[in-house]
């Protein structure tokens, strides 16, 4: 069943975890996708790329598709408040048995100052609720990633920039 929320993106549902509380399906949605740390999660890295702002987008999508919190975390900026709670969404969200397929589409480079990135992304996801679709679409979202000794890291989510 295809969801008209093409808005809805994984990002923004676990930055605005405290919303989700008011509406009965995403409450369990929280309970299921925002945070899973009994759910057993790969315990290495290896799949993360953070190469180029890219490359650093990919891992940060595969991880959420993979429900592996460690690679999620090794692509965030977690000095950044809003990662840090968007992990604890996630960790929640798999604990309560949420999932997500995610495919990239599109990772434009709007800006890149070889310290500071942003980029564009277009994805197509599905998310799912103990393995019942819940919403799916293609959406997209503004980061912003820096660069800090040698690698890249989302810092979050930004403003889209005017042409």
């Amino acid at each position: 069943m295809r969801s008209n929320r093409r808005g809805l993106s994984l990002y923004w549902l676990f930055e605005h975890k405290r919303y989700l509380c008011s509406i009965p399906l995403l409450l369990v949605l929280v309970a299921v996708v925002l945070s899973a740390c009994t759910q057993s999660s790969p315990t290495t890295t290896s799949n993360v790329d953070q190469s180029t702002p890219e490359a650093t987008v990919h891992s940060m999508y595969d991880a959420f598709s993979r429900g592996d919190i460690q690679s999620l975390q090794a692509v965030l900026d977690m000095e950044a408040e809003e990662n840090k709670l968007l992990v604890s969404g996630f960790k929640a969200g798999l604990a309560a048995g949420a999932s997500s397929s995610i495919v990239v589409v599109e990772v434009q480079i709007i800006s890149n100052d070889g310290k500071i990135a942003k980029v564009h992304t277009r994805v197509e996801q599905k998310l799912l609720l103990k393995a019942q679709v819940i919403s799916e679409g293609i959406s997209g979202e503004w980061l912003t990633l820096v660069k800090k000794n040698g690698q890249w890291y989302v810092r979050g989510k930004s403003e889209p920039l005017s042409p």
